[in-house]
């Protein structure tokens, strides 16, 4: 199954949302903003340390013995680690630093004296977005830090100058449990009359294209354009 044909399945409730007609949506009174996202967000993250969870993936390194080092490790879905030679160690809601304590004390009591163990987080699924439509590179990418609209098209390679209708672009985000979507004016944004949002991890951005017949434009269609955001 393609790229694109799986977004589709993903997007589908907002397809079935726009076509239902007003009825079948509920608007909320004078927000321009699409509200804060259910996933852990770089705003969050500059005040509180990040927290790991399932799915996430980290890096071990264990000085000065190299074999105690994983350079790839995902937290299972139970929140364990499998950390030789200690067996399972519970990661999920600690932070790097807090695992990495636990482990070197682990070590220094069966194995080494005073090592020095350092954990990174890697990969994350609450940092992830996808950006697809009339982009270059349509795909998932990692955000490394507070992102922007305009930052997050750009790891896409950016728009394609061929097909990017740039006034519409959509945003879909999960809010108290529900998919809501915006469309916003790249123009008006890159021109300084818009602000440039943040995106944040779980966000999906379509870029729409001036082909009227294609896929995303019935996405984008069920997004409004105004200052209010709709759930669906």
């Amino acid at each position: 199954m393609t790229f694109a044909k799986r977004f589709m399945l993903l997007a589908l409730p907002l397809c079935l949302m726009g076509c239902a007609g007003s009825g079948g949506s509920r608007l909320a009174d004078n927000v321009d903003v699409l509200g804060a996202p259910d996933a852990i967000t770089y705003a969050q993250l500059e005040v509180e340390e990040y927290r790991l969870g399932p799915q996430d993936k980290v890096s071990i390194t264990v000085y000065p013995v190299k074999e105690y080092a994983l350079p790839t490790a995902r937290v299972a879905g139970d929140g364990s680690v499998l950390v030789p030679p200690l067996g399972l160690l519970r990661a999920q809601g600690k932070t790097t630093a807090a695992f990495a304590a636990e482990i070197k004390a682990g070590l220094t009591a069966c194995c080494l004296k005073n090592p020095e163990v350092v954990v990174q987080l890697e990969e994350t699924m609450s940092r992830q977005i996808t950006v697809t439509g009339a982009v270059k590179t349509a795909n998932v990418y990692n955000l490394r830090g507070r992102t922007t609209l305009l930052q997050a098209i750009s790891m896409a390679g950016g728009v394609d100058s061929a097909t990017a209708n740039l006034k519409r672009v959509g945003v879909i985000r999960m809010v108290n449990g529900q998919r809501t979507g915006k469309v916003f004016n790249l123009l008006d944004i890159q021109a300084g009359r818009a602000a440039d949002p943040d995106v944040f991890g779980g966000d999906q951005i379509i870029v729409d294209t001036s082909d009227r017949k294609s896929a995303w434009r019935t996405v984008l269609s069920a997004i409004p354009i105004t200052s209010f955001f709709a759930v669906f």
